[in-house]
């Protein structure tokens, strides 16, 4: 995970709990998280660039309208996430000692 952008990261551990969401809807839990609201085309650049390296995959609407496409986690992508869990415990545990 340490080659992601940080919006990355974020984008796959929200999309890591297991939930299928719209764009609309993680860029929404992006803009609230980070308290500020993520411009559209950058939003798209990060998904986009998830997409592309396999992480995320987007499922088009029935109607086949891109922009309310369905982004889920791969399993590719679910790795990544557990393996980024996994170092930050042990990295927690180690500072609790």
């Amino acid at each position: 995970m340490r080659d992601l952008h940080a919006i990355q990261r974020d984008l796959l551990i929200i999309l890591g709990e297991g939930e299928r969401l719209c764009t609309d809807s993680l860029k929404r839990s992006m803009d609230e998280y980070h308290s500020v609201s993520l411009p559209n085309k950058k939003f798209r650049y990060h998904i986009d660039q998830l997409i592309e390296i396999g992480y995320v995959k987007s499922e088009q609407d029935e109607s086949g309208e891109r922009t309310d496409s369905t982004i889920v986690i791969t399993e590719k992508g679910s790795r990544v996430v557990r393996k980024h869990n996994e170092w930050r415990r042990t990295l927690r545990d180690s500072q609790n000692r």
